[in-house]
């Protein structure tokens, strides 16, 4: 995913209306249910602070301000653009004064934030303690430097990433924290991991480990999922080669702890020798989803090529792509983002549709197609 930064001058000017029209958060804000919406990437401001974040799922103005109040930061004004023009939020505010604001920002919008000057807890991943592998380190001004034995030269470095997101993650009504962590013991090895800080937890936050000397390239938590996206190597390259291979892995929380989901069609025995197919695991029929979600499953096809589309019940596309997973080489996993205008006034059933073209011209088997009924906005 590429996020466009507006010049610097146009986010000055946002940022200014930001401030503007910045006023503290008041008991009017709807109440969003968990689930309905909220995520976002990105380092939230506090205290009176300025930020430019990312959604991670279609949400309201209303879900996000109330994210980013258990993130610790009071929402003044949210501000994205729209056709073109700056519009602002501001929380708390009668109706008549939102009107001209969107009513909600698909996945991937950029957005700034301002916050009011109010002190509130905060769900903070910089002044938190991790389980590592068993043992615990606790962060403070987001890092951690420990001796690796008594007199030693050589300490043990525990840092917080800039790569954060938040979102309901454990099915209560307070958001929930993702962060990467890096950890280097002393050696050439820098270790990173995937942790999630749960609100009301008073242990250790749970980790997992992603992989050592790998290139973060996107953490996005949203419904109810957090999806890791980075480039690592080839087994059996060195740790010294430049990682450039595509990962991306999807995770959620478990009785408190971070499980990967996913992974088993991929994994299962002699799955290349059935020819090409296409596995999709999530969403499944049914789900409820909205103007940016996330398909993921395994498959083996042509040119590795995964194709989609995204149907209304009329059977009018909504939104269409392609994406890769596995080929010539064996089965691999795939994962895309569903990204479509919400136009729709009422809930209805339309259709998401993977599948491989068919490159024969009708002369060997039908392709794979996998049709999933889901409920739209």
């Amino acid at each position: 995913m590429t996020v466009r930064i507006p010049a610097l001058a146009t986010l000055a000017a946002a940022l200014a209306i930001a401030v503007v029209l910045a006023i503290p958060r008041g008991d009017a804000a709807a109440q969003t249910p968990p689930g309905s919406g909220g995520g976002f990437s990105g380092v939230p401001p506090r205290f009176g602070g300025i930020a430019l974040l990312v959604t991670t799922e279609a949400s309201t103005p209303t879900a996000l301000a109330e994210v980013l109040a258990d993130a610790g930061c009071d929402v003044g004004t949210i501000s994205s653009l729209e056709a073109g023009a700056w519009s602002s939020f501001v929380s708390g505010a009668p109706g008549f004064v939102n009107e001209p604001a969107p009513a909600f920002l698909p996945a991937d919008t950029p957005f700034s934030v301002r916050c009011a000057p109010i002190a509130i807890p905060i769900l903070n991943p910089e002044d938190a303690t991790y389980d590592l592998d068993g043992g615990s380190v606790t962060l403070v001004d987001g890092e951690s430097s420990t001796p690796a034995a008594p007199g030693s030269a050589t300490n043990i470095l525990t840092t917080l990433s800039t790569r954060q997101s938040y979102a309901y993650l454990d099915g209560d009504a307070v958001a929930d924290a993702a962060s990467i962590l890096s950890y280097q013991p002393g050696g050439t090895g820098t270790f990173s991991y995937l942790s999630v800080i749960l609100s009301g937890s008073t242990g250790p936050a749970p980790t997992i480990q992603l992989g050592d000397r790998i290139t973060i390239y996107r953490l996005a938590a949203g419904h109810g999922r957090i999806v890791v996206t980075y480039l690592d190597r080839n087994p059996g390259e060195p740790f010294a080669a430049t990682p450039t291979v595509p990962m991306t892995r999807t995770f959620v929380v478990e009785a408190g702890q971070l499980v990967e989901i996913g992974t088993a069609v991929c994994e299962a025995a002699n799955l290349g020798a059935i020819g090409s197919f296409v596995f999709v695991t999530t969403p499944v029929p049914g789900d409820r989803v909205g103007g940016g979600f996330t398909v993921e499953g395994c498959s083996r096809t042509f040119e590795s090529t995964v194709n989609w589309r995204l149907l209304d019940r009329e059977g009018l596309e909504l939104a269409s792509g392609f994406t890769m997973g596995g080929g010539v080489d064996g089965p691999a996993r795939f994962s895309f983002t569903v990204t479509y205008d919400t136009l729709l006034t009422t809930e209805e059933v339309g259709t998401l549709e993977v599948f491989e073209e068919d490159a024969s011209s009708g002369e060997g088997f039908p392709p794979p197609r996998v049709v999933i009924p889901l409920i739209l906005p």
